[in-house]
């Protein structure tokens, strides 16, 4: 398991998943999501990582005690100062995971295949998605030993 984060800096990484768009929608509908409400079409976007010390840091503001596990989370979260949100009308558009995509994958690309590699597991977030503050994943590669092990087979590039 790498030590460094280094794989994931300075590529994009993609979430995808069935959840809602923004927290207004959770907010028009309640907060526990129904099937009837939440999007017919599979959604993804993609966001890049933020370092753990900023992660934690963003979090403390909330929560006094907040705190990370580096080796088992990571955190990561978008920002596209081309476009508006539709949402709100804000500038820049940021871009993260929001309820009812939790469980769903983030992945990265190969290098050499192109193909993607699971990097992560969409955890939580604040309300979705929040300017300056990251969502938080699983770190996938931390258990890679227990994967393999369950799957019976290697499974990972990473």
């Amino acid at each position: 398991m790498p030590k460094t984060d280094d794989f994931l800096k300075n590529v994009e990484l993609t979430i995808s998943g069935w959840g809602f768009k923004h927290h207004s929608e959770i907010m028009k509908y309640g907060t526990v999501p129904d099937s009837e409400i939440l999007p017919d079409i599979l959604k993804h976007v993609n966001i890049n990582y933020v370092e753990t010390k900023k992660c934690i840091k963003a979090y403390r503001k909330m929560y006094r005690k907040f705190d990370l596990s580096y080796y088992r989370q990571f955190c990561a979260y978008g920002i596209d100062h081309n476009q508006k949100d539709k949402t709100t009308g804000k500038n820049p558009k940021i871009r993260d995971s929001c309820n009812a995509d939790s469980g769903g994958p983030i992945f990265v690309r190969s290098k050499f295949s192109g193909h993607p590699i699971l990097a992560g597991i969409v955890s939580f977030g604040p309300q979705c998605p929040t300017e300056g503050v990251p969502g938080v994943y699983v770190r996938i590669n931390f258990y890679k030993s227990w994967i393999n092990e369950i799957v019976g087979e290697e499974l990972f590039e990473l």
